[in-house]
């Protein structure tokens, strides 16, 4: 199993953007083949940190989520 937990901080106002694009993109990676979990969190309400934790399968699984990537989704 893979485990990637990514942090990032975006601009205050860009926040609805941000979770509006999450939760866009969050069911179609649950969906992928060798997703075991794909979960967006919103660090601190009221503030403009994020985390994405996954779980992918294995390597493979995760590869072929990545070369599928966000603009597809779009």
């Amino acid at each position: 199993m893979i485990v990637v937990a990514a942090k990032f901080t975006g601009k205050p106002e860009r926040k609805s953007e941000i979770l509006r694009l999450a939760a866009f993109v969050a069911p179609p990676s649950r969906a992928e083949a060798g997703c075991i979990t794909y979960n967006f969190y919103e660090q601190q309400p009221g503030a403009s940190e994020f985390l994405f934790f996954e779980e992918w399968k294995d390597q493979a699984a995760l590869d072929a989520h990545s070369r599928r990537g966000i603009s597809r989704s779009l």
